[in-house]
């Protein structure tokens, strides 16, 4: 059995047509429709740590306040409660950390304020930000990202191809997802305030 590229040429299994096929073929059929992103098995790196949070729904109970003795007519009224009730958090917030490492740092966060936890290595790979953009659709609520990423250009630029790639689906596939994207550290005014060391060129620059 043999295959052709898109060119005509046979497919022969040498590192360069590899890596067209695993990069450049399979990422464009992907985006153009081809083929369903949940079809190919994120394993580029190892499993990446997602914590995606779920609220526990109230159960409402009715209970009234009556002892042995006789009580008075008011104790008599049934009471209303609902157990496990809290308010609800306008917005679907999500984390994502540039670095495994950080989960030590993040979970807690995101456990305390029922956000959605993202540990890639390195940038998201296009099933995890697949999976974000399906969540935060379903969700129905505006849904923030706070991204979290070395001061460093490889750094800098992860937040902005995540907005972008969110944007596509929502042309793509979740019309009614409403998102945005916050880099919230580390920031170059972080770096100034902390004196921390610069990956721009030159120490301290920004």
């Amino acid at each position: 059995m043999s295959f052709n590229g898109v060119d005509g040429k046979p497919y022969t299994n040498t590192d360069a047509d590899w890596t067209w096929l695993q990069s450049d073929a399979a990422k464009a059929a992907r985006w153009l429709g081809y083929l369903p992103f949940e079809q190919i098995v994120d394993q580029r790196n190892s499993e990446p740590r997602v914590l995606l949070h779920e609220d526990v729904a109230p159960t409402p109970y009715i209970s009234v306040a009556f002892d042995v003795t006789i009580p008075d007519a008011d104790q008599l009224l049934p009471k209303v409660w609902a157990y496990r009730f809290k308010g609800t958090q306008p917005y679907r917030i999500a984390l994502i950390g540039e670095k495994s490492s950080l989960e030590d740092v993040l979970a807690p966060i995101a456990t305390r304020y029922g956000a959605d936890l993202y540990l890639p290595t390195g940038e998201p790979s296009d099933t995890m930000l697949y999976r974000m953009a399906r969540t935060g659709a379903e969700d129905g609520r505006p849904m923030v990202v706070l991204y979290f990423s070395d001061c460093d250009p490889a750094g800098w630029q992860m937040p902005i191809s995540v907005a972008r790639k969110l944007q596509a689906f929502q042309v793509l596939e979740f019309p009614d997802l409403e998102f945005e994207v916050r880099r919230v550290a580390l920031a170059p005014a972080q770096v100034r305030e902390y004196g921390l060391p610069s990956a721009f060129g030159c120490p301290r620059s920004m």
